[in-house]
């Protein structure tokens, strides 16, 4: 195998028909599932690393440079997505090559953290493991109706601009969120299965996202005025025979009381994988969020990757600091 490369932008079919082989998914279904990243004029050649055999493409690893709000604290962190390595190459080390470069890529970049949303066991040889809780409360059409709200009829967003306005305005008030450039929302509400429902006007606008994972219709993102958010959740579920949806929140500090008392249930669940990549700049960004005293960085210094990561950001042990992205920009 040859050096691990940066990828050129004259190779942009070759990894496109990569990835296409790698998960085994039909022509252009990485521009049309995601293509706020894998459009031409929106792939950042520059963070993907390409290792080759026998002049074809082996394996490939892309970071994805994130600027996110997290509550009081503001941070770029590093994204990890389409990992892949090619059939004939399998068994080869060639992720193992490819992760250690991004790793050494992302420090020298000075980047605090580094999230994914693979498999825990596939990624924690590397440092990674699950952190962040995300608060799921399940709400129900009775729970709604039971507050007083009734269902709001919805209307889909097609491209008009008055209503993107809107939605950037309520995406852009949470204090949970990834900053994103003007031309990035529009591409993220065109992504394939994807489906943004509004209603309302000014004050009382509020919107829904939804989307399909591999057995449900889940929420991927909402936004503005809460009763309209509820009332379209209400007139949703009906339409689509939904027997309820899961809203998620960075934490349960984070939840209105209207949607509290609206719940039925409530789940906790990792918010992503998380690998720290400089300790001293990980405390340094997110001390903000934390109530008391941060744990001895001396202590933590001594504990293994994963070990570092349930200490400051632990779900089954909560730890002080909190991670928390919306679906829509998970890469």
């Amino acid at each position: 195998m040859e050096d691990i490369l940066r990828a050129e932008p004259e190779q942009y079919e070759e990894i496109q028909h990569f990835l296409e082989e790698a998960y085994n998914v039909s022509i252009g279904w990485f521009v049309r599932m995601l293509p706020f990243i894998w459009s031409r004029k929106t792939t950042d050649f520059k963070h993907i690393y390409i290792l080759r055999a026998q002049s074809r493409i082996a394996g490939m690893v892309r970071v994805f440079p994130l600027d996110l709000f997290l509550g009081p604290t503001q941070t770029r962190v590093g994204g990890i997505g389409s990992v892949g390595t090619s059939p004939a190459m399998r068994e080869h080390g060639c992720m193992s090559r490819l992760m250690d470069y991004a790793l050494c890529a992302m420090q020298q970049e000075g980047l605090s953290i580094s999230v994914l949303w693979g498999d825990r066991h596939r990624y924690r040889s590397f440092g990674y493991e699950r952190a962040g809780m995300t608060v799921a409360l399940t709400i129900t059409r009775r729970g709604i109706k039971k507050i007083g709200i009734s269902d709001i009829e919805p209307s889909r967003y097609l491209g008009q601009t008055e209503v993107l306005r809107g939605v950037v305005a309520a995406y852009e008030a949470h204090s949970f969120r990834r900053i994103r450039t003007p031309g990035e929302y529009e591409d993220i509400y065109r992504g394939f299965g994807t489906l943004l429902f509004y209603a309302g006007e000014g004050r009382d606008f509020g919107y829904l996202v939804l989307g399909r994972n591999a057995s449900s219709v889940v929420i991927r993102e909402f936004g503005g005025h809460e009763q309209t958010v509820l009332g379209l959740a209400g007139s949703l579920m009906k339409v689509l025979d939904l027997s309820c949806l899961e809203f998620p929140f960075p934490g349960g500090n984070a939840i209105p009381p209207l949607f509290a008392d609206a719940s039925a249930g409530v789940k906790l669940v990792e918010s992503a994988k998380i690998r720290i990549i400089d300790l001293d700049r990980t405390i340094a960004a997110f001390q903000a969020q934390a109530k008391d005293n941060v744990t001895d960085p001396d202590y933590i210094r001594n504990l293994d990757p994963a070990q570092q990561v349930e200490a400051l950001f632990g779900l089954l042990k909560p730890g002080p600091f909190t991670f928390f992205m919306w679906d829509t920009d998970c890469v």
